[in-house]
């Protein structure tokens, strides 16, 4: 062996010996961890190998969805390592299933006919799609479309359904996915902007479809900045950059006709007409925290949810004026749901989880602005990690 030989030898020897032995390690305990874990029929549901780790952090809602037909109500809990998803009856306030899973969902959505329902994750295993589409009345996943990106292992913020329910979007880490909902194949992939031509670098951490289906809005909050795009072209129709606005931004809803977009922000909130790009409004955010745009009511009028009470302002004048307050007395709202038909539903709890999360959250829908009860319903408390085995199982 010649002395160059031995010095490429001893140097390199030791790395090409620990990326071997790497690389045989994440084989065996990739092959470990799927072949030990039970596997209930769900697929990548509950195949994670944490579902017995001990939860950490506060138990809380993390999304809630309600149907167009008032008749199914959606809740997601994030409980530290896991979450639980729960399907209710609204007229009787009974639990009709219940999904454990080993992993926090970052996003939760119901269809508007709620028959399916879309669970999004920011963390999961490898191997397993970030987007999982469930059937809601037996909780069987259905299948989806994988993207050439690989959707799998791809960290997802949100997932949302068109108002119709023909169309899934979904806001990956490069792009954003829209699925129909019937077939599970994939009819669009938008590239999201980036920063000179890094393309996709900025995507949206919200999506909400037009009432039409013909566009979808993504929200960033790195500029902040809204997109919105044309479904048919994939091109970006407007970008709506407030760059003066310090913060990032939050929910966003459209008017009936889709001519107006309202955009919630840790500043004002914001209201953009589509077509033209001009924006037309803002609502300065108050002194007792952030606000957000729950639905329009006709031309001028918007209803927007603070953290202490409901209110509806007139926004055809330069300045706009709230014009009544839709908070029922002496009620105090966690959210406030809006449907098809115009109804606006409100959430409110009793708060055990602050102080006992082992216990069952109360959880009441009602109507606003009467605050007469809808629904009653009972959220189970944490269990125990040993008690959730059967994570991944339709209870």
């Amino acid at each position: 062996m010649t002395d160059v030989e031995h010095q490429f030898n001893r140097i390199f020897r030791f790395p090409i010996l620990i990326c071997m032995l790497t690389v045989l390690f994440a084989i065996f305990f990739s092959d470990t961890c799927l072949n030990s874990m039970d596997l209930p029929g769900q697929e990548c549901i509950g195949r994670h190998g944490s579902p017995y780790l001990p939860s950490t952090g506060r138990r809380f809602l993390k999304a809630t969805s309600l149907s167009d037909n008032g008749q199914r109500f959606l809740i997601a809990v994030n409980d530290g390592n896991w979450s639980d998803v729960f399907i209710f009856e609204v007229h009787t306030g009974k639990m009709l299933w219940k999904l454990a899973l080993p992993d926090p969902v970052s996003s939760a959505a119901l269809s508007p006919n709620a028959n399916v329902l879309a669970l999004s994750f920011a963390l999961h295993p490898m191997e397993c799609t970030h987007v999982e589409f469930l059937n809601v009345s037996n909780g069987k996943k259905n299948s989806l479309e994988n993207p050439g990106n690989n959707l799998l292992g791809d960290s997802v913020q949100k997932a949302s359904f068109s108002s119709d329910g023909r169309l899934l979007a979904a806001s990956l880490n490069f792009e954003i996915v829209i699925w129909d909902t019937t077939s599970g194949r994939i009819v669009s992939e938008i590239i999201p902007p980036g920063f000179k031509t890094l393309q996709g670098i900025d995507s949206p951490k919200e999506l909400v479809f037009s009432p039409d289906g013909k566009y979808i809005a993504g929200i960033s909050d790195r500029y902040p900045i809204l997109y919105l795009w044309s479904l048919k072209t994939r091109r970006l129709i407007r970008a709506f950059k407030l760059k003066k606005f310090s913060g990032a931004f939050g929910t966003a809803v459209f008017s009936n006709d889709g001519k107006l977009i309202a955009v919630g922000t840790s500043g004002p909130l914001v209201i953009c007409n589509t077509k033209t790009g001009e924006i037309l409004s803002k609502i300065m955010r108050p002194a007792d925290g952030p606000i957000g745009p729950v639905m329009f009511m006709g031309p001028t009028k918007l209803v927007v949810n603070g953290d202490v009470n409901l209110k509806m302002w007139d926004f055809s004048k330069r300045v706009p004026v709230p014009i009544k307050d839709l908070t029922p007395p002496g009620i105090i709202m966690d959210t406030v749901l809006s449907i098809s038909s115009g109804r606006l539903i409100g959430l409110t709890s009793n708060g055990v989880w602050e102080k006992n999360p082992e216990k069952s959250l109360e959880i009441h829908l009602i109507e606003v602005p009467s605050g007469k009860v809808i629904s009653t319903m009972q959220v189970p408390g944490r269990v125990q990690a040993s008690e959730r085995k059967g994570a991944g199982k339709k209870d």
